[in-house]
C-alpha cells in the first residue's frame, strides 16, 4: 500500500473519530422545549356533537402530535349518541384511535381527568372510576405521579406530575372542587383542608424547582358563560363555592402560571390576575380592575412570569357549544371571551425555561383564533425558589438513540476509530511482511 495513501487514509479516520461529534446533530434535551395540549368537554360525535367536531380536534391533536393532552374532564356524554363508545373504556380506545399519528399509528399520551359527566352526572359505565380501571384508560405518568397522602386516588381525581421526567419545567396539578365521586364522594378543599394543603405543598414544590405551574379542574371559578356562568351563585357548586373561593385564592396568592378550567363549552382567557392591597380577594360575578394586570398577553405586552395567573376556560373539544353572558360579572375578567358555534379544537402550549406560550388551534370551520405569552426567566420570578441541581446526566442526555444507549454521533465516531485501528493493522502487517 502507498505510504502516502495509508497516510492520508489514517489522518481521515481520526478526524472522523475527533470531530464528527460535534458537527453530527447534537441531539435537544427534552428540557429544552416541548409542547403540550389541554382540552375539555369531548363526547364521543352524535347528536350533540354537531359536524363530528369531537374527532376533528382529536384528529388534529394526532397530526400535530404534542408531547402529551391533559384532559379537562368530561369525556362521553351519553354513550346512546355514539355506536362505538358503550362504557368508559370504549371511549379510550375510540379516542387512542382518533389521536393515533397517520403515518406510523403513534397516539399521544391522553391524561383524562373527571368532570360533573364523570361524577355526580355520570350514565351508568362511565363513572371516572369506570375509566381508570380500564388498561386503555392507562395513567401515561404513572410511574411519576404523585397523590395526597391522606387517602387513596387516582391521577384523574387528584394528583400531579412534573414534566420532562429528568429535567422538568412543568408541574400539572389536577384538582376537582365540587365533583361527588361514585366512589369517596366530595373532597373537601376548603381553606386549611388535608386537600388544601396539599396543593399549597405541591404548587410551592414547584415554585422551589423554578418550574411553571399549571393548576387544573373542571369547573371554572370565574366564567362569563351562558350555560354555566351563574353555577357558582345559583346552580349545582353554589354549596361549595366557598371552597372553589378558596383554591382560586391560594393559587393567585401564590402566583401560579395557568388555571385551566373546562365546563363551559366555549374558550375563555382571563387578564392577568394579581391580589394586593386594593384587591384582597377576588370575589366571582364582581369584576375589579385592580385584580389585574395591565397586560394582554400580546407580543407587544406579554403576561410577567410570577405576575399572577391567567385562567383559561377550554370546553372546545366538541360536545354541543354555549353561548356567552355579556352582561355577566365575570366578563369583565376576559380578554376572549368566543362562543362561536363553528369553534372546536384545543390550545396547545409551548413551553421553554423562559416562556410559555399558548395558541387556540381550531380543528373545525370557525373564526375563534387566539395566542399569548408568559415570559420571564425563572430566576426573576419573586415566588421561585433556587435552582436544583440537575443530575450529570440530564443535561447531557440525547434525545435519540440507538439500541444500548449509542448516540447517532457516538456511532459514527466509533466507526471512525474503527477505520483508524483497521487502517493502523493493513500497515502493521505489511511492514513486518
Amino acid at each position: 500500500m502507498n505510504r502516502r495513501r495509508t497516510a492520508a487514509m489514517i489522518v481521515a479516520g481520526l478526524a472522523l473519530f475527533v470531530l464528527l461529534p460535534s458537527v453530527a446533530a447534537t441531539p435537544v434535551s427534552a428540557a429544552e422545549g416541548f409542547s403540550f395540549g389541554a382540552v375539555g368537554d369531548n363526547g364521543a360525535d352524535g347528536a350533540e356533537d354537531p359536524g363530528d367536531a369531537t374527532s376533528r380536534t382529536l384528529q388534529l391533536i394526532g397530526r400535530e402530535h404534542p408531547a402529551f393532552v391533559q384532559s379537562l374532564g368530561d369525556l362521553a356524554y351519553d354513550p346512546s349518541a355514539a355506536a362505538d363508545v358503550h362504557d368508559g373504556a370504549d371511549w379510550c380506545k375510540w379516542t387512542s384511535a382518533q389521536i393515533a399519528r397517520t403515518s406510523d399509528g403513534e397516539t399521544v399520551p391522553y391524561i383524562i381527568a373527571a368532570g360533573n359527566h364523570e361524577a355526580q352526572d355520570a350514565k351508568a359505565g362511565f363513572a371516572i372510576e369506570d375509566y381508570t380501571a380500564a388498561p386503555s384508560c392507562a395513567d401515561p405518568f404513572a410511574s411519576v405521579t404523585s397523590f395526597p397522602t391522606d387517602a387513596a386516588t387516582d391521577a384523574a381525581k387528584d394528583s400531579f406530575y412534573d414534566y420532562p421526567a429528568d429535567q422538568p419545567l412543568l408541574r400539572v396539578i389536577n384538582i376537582n372542587p365540587g365533583l361527588d365521586y361514585r366512589s369517596d364522594g366530595v373532597r373537601d378543599y376548603s381553606r386549611g383542608s388535608t386537600m388544601y394543603r396539599w396543593v399549597q405543598s405541591a404548587i410551592a414544590g414547584a415554585k422551589a424547582k423554578q418550574e411553571w405551574v399549571v393548576l387544573t379542574y373542571h369547573v371554572a371559578y370565574l366564567n362569563a358563560g351562558s350555560d354555566h356562568g351563574a353555577d357558582m351563585s345559583t346552580g349545582y357548586y353554589a354549596p361549595t363555592a366557598s371552597q372553589f373561593g378558596d383554591i382560586f385564592a391560594l393559587a393567585t396568592r401564590m402566583k401560579v402560571d395557568l388555571i385551566l378550567n373546562g365546563h363551559e363549552h366555549n374558550y375563555q382567557r382571563s387578564r392577568q390576575l394579581r391580589l394586593s392591597d386594593a384587591c384582597p380577594t377576588i370575589l366571582h360575578d364582581r369584576y375589579e380592575q385592580a385584580c389585574t394586570t395591565d397586560a394582554d398577553g400580546s407580543a407587544a405586552a406579554p403576561y410577567a412570569r410570577g405576575g399572577g395567573p391567567v385562567q383559561l376556560i377550554i370546553g372546545t373539544g366538541g360536545h354541543r357549544p354555549s353561548g356567552v353572558n355579556e352582561a355577566d360579572g365575570d366578563r369583565g375578567y376576559m380578554i376572549v371571551a368566543d362562543a362561536g358555534a363553528d369553534n372546536c379544537g384545543y390550545v396547545s402550549f409551548a413551553v421553554s425555561a423562559a416562556v410559555l406560550a399558548g395558541t387556540f388551534r381550531n380543528a373545525c370551520d370557525g373564526t375563534l383564533a387566539d395566542s399569548f405569552i408568559i415570559e420571564g426567566d425563572p430566576t426573576t420570578d419573586p415566588t421561585a425558589g433556587p435552582s436544583p441541581t440537575p443530575a450529570p446526566s440530564e443535561s447531557t442526555a440525547p434525545s435519540g438513540r440507538l439500541p444500548f444507549g449509542t448516540s447517532v454521533g457516538g456511532a459514527i465516531a466509533v466507526g471512525g476509530l474503527i477505520v483508524v485501528i483497521v487502517v493502523a493493522t493493513i500497515v502493521l502487517v505489511r511492514r513486518r511482511r
